[in-house]
């Protein structure tokens, strides 16, 4: 797969020290790609839009929002809805344009990561999450090397998507929800890793009824 992209990507979201997330803001990113680049597997255009918001409801509880659309002409390497992780937002040290294209799965809780219903060329995602704090310990040790363990919270979510390839195919979306800790800890003395113990339940045809996961980095 090769292709050619352009993308504009705004960020106005802010993050404290002791936020237990982007805390007021919204990111939004436009992005194109042409597959026709090249003798390759994929032919076609993409076009995917993704806004984010974040409302700071007092103190360091947050509410975020996720609306996300795709659309592809042809036969373009295909978005995958489902699991817990999203390429683009695998670590929170991965924040550079490498993210931006070229991305197809999604995160979907609740639901496989692998569902056929769940995959094609035209997508529509949306996610609500309730994020809190729980505990800050701020405390480190420094043998065998240095560590720490910065703060503990989590978040209350549901999220919904569908993808589909014509109308003909196209079904009902799959809903799903669920609870997430997570766990800020803090490697040497500057990096920062997000590691997140969850379990969620899908509520449509095919969900999960128990889908339990221990994972580094965020849905969104």
């Amino acid at each position: 797969d090769a292709l050619l992209g352009a993308a504009f990507s705004f960020n106005s979201a802010k993050t404290f020290p002791i936020s237990v997330s982007r805390s007021r803001g919204r990111t939004v990113k436009l992005i194109g790609e042409d597959s026709d680049y090249g003798n390759y597997d994929y032919t076609g255009k993409v076009l995917i839009a993704d806004w984010e918001e974040y409302f700071r409801l007092g103190g360091q509880h947050v509410l975020a929002l996720r609306v996300a659309g795709g659309h592809g002409t042809e036969a373009p390497r295909p978005f995958q809805l489902g699991g817990t992780f999203s390429e683009d937002y695998g670590s929170p040290l991965m924040e550079s344009a490498d993210t931006l294209f070229n991305k197809r799965d999604y995160a979907l809780r609740g639901y496989r990561d692998n569902l056929d219903v769940l995959r094609g060329r035209k997508m529509a995602l949306a996610a609500m999450e309730y994020r809190f704090p729980v505990f800050r310990l701020e405390r480190g040790f420094t043998a065998p090397f240095p560590l720490g363990l910065h703060q503990i919270h989590a978040k209350a979510f549901v999220n919904g998507g569908e993808a589909w390839n014509t109308a003909a195919d196209r079904e009902d979306p799959r809903w799903g929800g669920g609870v997430e800790v997570h766990f800020d800890v803090i490697i040497g003395y500057g990096m920062l890793l997000d590691f997140r113990i969850g379990t969620a339940h899908g509520f449509s045809k095919q969900g999960e009824r128990e889908q339990s996961y221990l994972t580094l980095g965020s849905s969104f």
